[in-house]
Parts: C-alpha cells; structure tokens; sequence
C-alpha cells in the first residue's frame, strides 16, 4: 500500500510541471522554468535587445526604446520599425495587463546582476506570470551566454557563429593587451557627464571595458560606488593621457575643457567621443555593440 502511495505521488509530481516546459538557471541563481518552443521575446532593455537582435531577431517583440536614425541605419528591413515596449516597471509597479498583452514567452534581462535587477526580475515574474531571465552581461561571458540563448531559442548553429567569433575577439583583445603593458599604461578618465565631472569607476559595468582593454581608470578608488562626481581639480591631479566620453559635442564643451585641463590629453590631443549609436561598448551597461 505504501509503495502504491509513493508511485501515485511521483506521477503527481511527473504531471504538475507542463510537459512542454523546461528548467533555465539564470545569473542570479534563480531557476526559471522556460516554455520548450520560444517565438516571442521581450527585451528588458537595451542592452537585452542588442544581444536578442544579434542571435534570433525574428523572436524580438519590440524595442525598450525606439531606436534613433543612427541605430536604424545599422537594422535589418522590418526591425527598426518594431513597436516600443511598455517598461517592465512603471513607479514602482509593475504594468501587468500591460506586459501581458504583449504575449511574450519570456522576458529576457541582460546586463548587471546587482540586488536591484534580480529583485525586478523576480517582482516581473511573479506580477505577470511570464517567466524571466536575468544574464550576466560580463564581456568575458558572451561566448557561454551566446551558446545558452542558442539552446534556448533553437538557434544553436547561429548561436556557435557568434560565440567563436566572440571568443576570438577576446584573444586578439587579450594579445594586444599584453603588448600594450609591456610599452607602459595608458591612464584613462571617463566623462559621463556634460560638465564632465561624473566618472565611472571600476565597481561600474561602465567601466569593464576599459578593464578589459588594459587601460588605466584614474578615478579607480577617488569613491565608493559605481558613479563617482569629481571635481576639476581632481581630474587635473590625475593628469590622464585619454579623456573617454559619450556626450556629443564634447569638444567644445565642458567635458572638452576637463580634457584641455590634462596636460597629458592637451598635448596629444586625446580626447575621444564614443558614438552613440546602440546600447553597446561604453554608454550603457555593457552588451554586444
């Protein structure tokens, strides 16, 4: 009779979790459960849409944010025109109808895994029903990310394309970062700001690329956090031999007068806008770019 009793409670456990259903562990170490056949993806955000429209645009519902003439040039027929989403969450709450409506399979998340987006996946997920996938946007993981959505999103062979072009463009990263070493640093300020006096540091996912690529961050410990304001003294104190911004018009502007500041950036001239064309590199949490 026991035995019996155990066999009836296996099938009620085989038969509870939908058959067409399978378990996803994100970055967080949540375990999503995921539908077997995906066709209908929301991006949370930009950095989540780029990666999205690199590996299965065709699964992509919409944009987080409508893309600018720059970013249209660089789409696909059909795609720049896609509609823009609703926010995952709207003054503190979450627009579930809204969401829903959508009729995504999944909500996918890319980028930071700090407290505050693992919180919003899990609030998402439990608002609406849908399931919610939060990824680590580290550039050293695109190849692993790249070969998880790939066995997602039944894109495997697009997928192993893009993880090995991925993986090459980190060794060549890698090589060249090692010959720069030997020839000295290069000392880096990051103006995120148009008075050029917000700094990202190395706590930020700002600032992985310039890790990455073996420069120095000057502002590396002037505070705790991710974003630091600094003063124009400060940046003088540093001297950089590169100031890096994302504001248009920079040169002429406050930001170009904190890179005129350096004597080192003044002399050579160094004073370097990264365009702003996608949620890639730089400008935004990190993504494909």
């Amino acid at each position: 009779m026991q035995l019996l009793q155990l066999l009836g409670l296996a099938l009620l456990l085989l038969f509870a979790a939908p058959a067409d259903a399978r378990a996803v562990v994100d970055a967080t170490g949540r375990t999503v459960q995921v539908p077997d056949r995906i066709e209908r993806v929301m991006p949370a955000g930009p950095p989540a849409a780029v990666l999205l429209y690199t590996i299965a645009p065709e699964k992509m519902i919409g944009w987080p944010h409508s893309p600018g003439p720059a970013a249209k040039s660089l789409l696909g027929p059909g795609f720049a025109d896609l509609p823009q989403l609703t926010p995952l969450v709207r003054d503190g709450k979450v627009p579930t109808e809204q969401i829903q409506a959508s009729r995504p399979d999944v909500i996918l998340d890319y980028g930071s895994t700090a407290a505050r987006y693992a919180d919003r996946a899990t609030m998402v997920q439990e608002a609406t029903g849908i399931p919610v996938l939060l990824l680590d946007g580290k550039l050293e993981l695109t190849p692993e990310i790249y070969r998880l959505l790939g066995a997602m999103l039944g894109t495997a062979e697009r997928a192993a394309d893009l993880a090995g072009a991925a993986e090459r463009l980190l060794m060549i990263t890698r090589e060249r970062v090692q010959a720069r070493r030997e020839a000295g640093p290069i000392r880096v300020y990051y103006a995120r700001s148009a008075d050029g006096l917000t700094t990202a540091t190395a706590a930020s996912s700002l600032g992985e690329v310039l890790r990455l690529i073996g420069l120095v961050n000057v502002a590396d410990g002037a505070q705790p956090g991710e974003l630091s304001h600094v003063t124009r003294d400060q940046v003088y104190a540093w001297n950089p031999d590169i100031v890096v911004t994302n504001i248009p018009g920079s040169g002429r502007s406050a930001t170009g007068r904190i890179g005129r500041t350096s004597q080192r950036s003044r002399s050579a001239g160094s004073i370097w806008r990264r365009p702003c064309r996608s949620a890639g590199s730089t400008s935004r949490p990190r993504s494909i770019g």
